[in-house]
């Protein structure tokens, strides 16, 4: 039976926290608790169109750390990645969190499948982190371009 969202999520959040993270936002389905974050080119009679709420938003230093967390791997969560990485979200970033100095880091938390695992390191030119949480709710960094 292949992990949950929820599952790989909480697992995430407590390996950030023991890391020295401090966890500004987070959302898994049906939780309620996300932040969303409107991009900076919208057009105004479309108030929601390219919100995007990540399931994991912590800062370290000046270090904002941004992740999708999905039992598998998505390619539309790489490209949704890109667009926070390039910029396009930053001013909701410092408007909804009160913070104006900080690096945008993006990545992925994957489950326990070493074949997912596998596809997710084909895109470690976009992604800074791949983090994958096992069947013992354990996380692992498969990838990351700094230090945690």
């Amino acid at each position: 039976m292949p992990q949950r969202e929820e599952f790989i999520t909480k697992a995430i959040l407590k390996y950030l926290n023991l890391k020295g993270w401090t966890i500004l936002a987070f959302d898994y389905p049906q939780s309620g608790t996300g932040i969303s974050l409107q991009p900076i080119r919208r057009v105004d009679h479309t108030k929601n169109l390219g919100m995007i709420t990540p399931d994991v938003i912590a800062i370290k230093n000046k270090l904002l750390l941004i992740l999708e967390d999905k039992p598998g791997f998505y390619e539309s969560d790489v490209e949704k990645l890109k667009t926070i990485k390039a910029g396009e979200y930053s001013e909701s970033i410092r408007s909804i969190f009160g913070i104006s100095d900080f690096n945008i880091m993006v990545g992925i938390g994957i489950g326990d499948s070493p074949q997912q695992r596998k596809r997710a390191l084909c895109r470690t030119d976009t992604l800074d982190v791949i983090l994958w949480v096992d069947k013992n709710g354990d996380t692992h960094e498969a990838y990351t371009n700094f230090k945690l």
